[in-house]
């Protein structure tokens, strides 16, 4: 699933006019642009979940990345946050 969405991650970092700096998922490229913020993602798929928390192993020790288990209509996230 990760090599399918590869087209819609790369869409959405040029709608957010994110420069990446080497191929990738898009959260890591994000996280990997030192943007000084904590990147947060959810998935509903345990198994996506897991493969991307693999993938961003390091970035999640050191802070940069948040990913937790959820949907768009329950955000696992307080209100208001950014």
């Amino acid at each position: 699933m990760a090599r399918m969405n590869r087209n819609i991650a790369e869409w959405l970092i040029n709608l957010l006019d994110i420069k990446p700096i080497r191929p990738g998922i898009a959260i890591g490229q994000m996280a990997d642009l030192g943007l000084g913020r904590q990147i947060c993602g959810i998935d509903y798929s345990p198994e996506m979940l897991q493969q991307a928390t693999a993938r961003n192993t390091e970035a999640i020790k050191s802070g940069r990345v948040d990913l937790r288990f959820g949907s768009v209509e329950h955000l696992p996230f307080r209100d208001n946050t950014a």
